[in-house]
């Protein structure tokens, strides 16, 4: 590829939804995070590697020392938005794709198709149609359904699409 490319994996939430750390779990021998950097650092088109941290390091530190590519830790931020950004800050390549490293199951396919798409069109992100039927409603916060929110529009499915990353 003519572009050089750098993956930013985004390691740096706290997993408070889930209750646990689920960057650390356990997939049979390696934790999510090393799962998810593993496959980029497996991917041809992808040159170098930014492992966006949390508060301990100590994952993306093990993480990193196996891989074969250039790796860089820097830490997050405290938003996604501002640790996405420190990690493309730190990125060296034309293209940089934009992972979610609590994500392990990401194919080489959506990772080179994202990247060659990226690099076609100037920007490029993987998205699957939505099966959910959506809603959109007046009076509503967007964490719960509070009383008297009531239901607008049903927008058409068939428009919607999730979307997902890498995003390049």
């Amino acid at each position: 590829m003519e572009h050089r490319v750098t993956a930013v994996l985004v390691a740096a939430g706290s997993s408070t939804r889930m209750g646990f750390d689920k960057l650390s779990f356990d997939l049979g021998g390696e934790t999510v995070l090393e799962r998810s950097v593993r496959a980029f650092d497996e991917c041809p088109e992808v040159d170098e590697l930014v492992i966006v941290t949390g508060a301990s390091g100590e994952n993306a530190q093990r993480a990193a020392a196996r891989c074969k590519k250039p790796v860089r830790l820097v830490k997050g931020g405290s938003t996604r938005a501002e640790s996405a950004r420190s990690g493309v800050a730190a990125a060296h390549g034309r293209l940089v794709a934009v992972h979610d490293a609590a994500r392990p199951f990401v194919s080489q396919s959506v990772i080179a198709d994202t990247i060659a798409a990226a690099a076609r069109c100037g920007a490029a992100a993987p998205a699957v149609p939505v099966k959910d039927t959506i809603k959109q409603a007046k009076g509503g916060n967007g964490k719960t359904v509070p009383e008297g929110c009531m239901v607008e529009n049903t927008p058409d499915r068939s428009t919607l699409y999730a979307v997902q990353t890498p995003q390049c």
